[in-house]
């Protein structure tokens, strides 16, 4: 016969800061009474959450931790968060926000939901497409960042799109094309993330506008270069 023992909400948080002391929890109440629902436990004691409809099985809490580790189908009740709760400090490039963890969750979400309204794209290209490839490139970059970060990062994507839409204006000999996509690299050295993460005496801003200059003048050598040294990975060949 199983036996069983409740144990509150308060238990549950000390059996996970025991099981990772750093990370944020979330629980997925149904997938995890879901999961416990099914599990046949036989003569193995049970623990029961109360409060939570959760259901972790095996013998002391050793057991019940390595079970937590050990089992993909009681760690998918587990979702750890992409808030981190730490904020600051305030520098140069950091906004004082809150750090996010690419190891969430819902980091993808989260990134989906900073990706700045003021970003466009060249003609032709679909804002949603451009998007939803930056926001999955983004989330493939592990680690901690913060909000003005992530916006720096979009920002400079589509920058690379306009850079590209440049040279292929140039390159057909269509005036106002490049005469628009130079205009919009000039607006660029101005997008907030971008002034926000750009040291004093950096000399950023004054490289982002040279290269608005090259546009200008027609020197299509710098502006190809900037793509090559900032735009790796950038779907620059949506540009057509």
């Amino acid at each position: 016969m199983a036996t069983t023992r409740e144990t509150h909400d308060l238990e549950l948080d000390r059996l996970l800061q025991h099981l990772d002391s750093t990370a944020q929890f979330e629980i997925d109440r149904a997938r995890m009474h879901g999961i416990a629902a099914r599990a046949e436990v036989g003569n193995t004691p049970q623990i029961v959450l109360k409060g939570r409809a959760v259901a972790w099985v095996g013998a002391g809490t050793a057991a019940i931790l390595a079970i937590g580790l050990a089992s993909p189908a009681i760690a998918d009740g587990i979702q750890q968060l992409t808030h981190t709760g730490r904020y600051g400090p305030e520098t140069t490039e950091s906004d004082g926000s809150e750090w996010m963890a690419s190891t969430g969750s819902d980091y993808e979400e989260y990134l989906a939901s900073v990706f700045p309204a003021w970003i466009t794209v060249p003609s032709g290209i679909s804002l949603d497409d451009f998007k939803s490839d930056a926001v999955a490139r983004l989330a493939t970059v592990e680690g901690e960042g913060q909000q003005v970060l992530f916006e720096s990062t979009f920002e400079n994507d589509a920058r690379c799109m306009w850079a590209a839409d440049w040279l292929k204006g140039d390159e057909l000999e269509n005036s106002t094309r490049a005469a628009g996509a130079a205009a919009v690299l000039h607006d660029s050295v101005n997008w907030p993330a971008t002034v926000a993460v750009a040291a004093p005496e950096g000399g950023y801003l004054e490289y982002l506008e040279s290269i608005a200059v090259a546009a200008d003048n027609g020197t299509r050598a710098d502006v190809s270069y900037f793509i090559e040294a900032n735009c790796t990975g950038v779907p620059t060949e949506m540009v057509q």
